[in-house]
């Protein structure tokens, strides 16, 4: 089960405060930990999975928007002629 160090490491990672601190707990727990919930969490894995792709997807989009790389430069005609 994650420690409030664990929760306090991933809030500094992504430079985020979470509002509800139990449902990260939940979300950092490894399936088959607690003896009384063999499912695990599976379900709110694959939504936390999906916000962190969102939030990578995003990170990487401000990226390249400040790089002045534009999405619409990266077509197949382009990067087939890259290489």
């Amino acid at each position: 089960m994650a420690t409030d160090a664990d929760l306090l490491k991933v809030e500094k990672a992504f430079d985020y405060t979470f509002g509800n601190k139990h449902l990260l707990q939940i979300a950092l727990t490894s399936p088959g930990v607690e003896r009384d919930n063999h499912h695990g969490n599976r379900l709110l894995a694959r939504v936390g999975q999906a916000a962190m792709d969102m939030v990578i997807a995003q990170a990487g989009y401000e990226s390249s928007a400040t790089t002045g790389i534009s999405l619409s430069v990266l077509t197949r005609q382009s990067l087939g002629s890259a290489g």
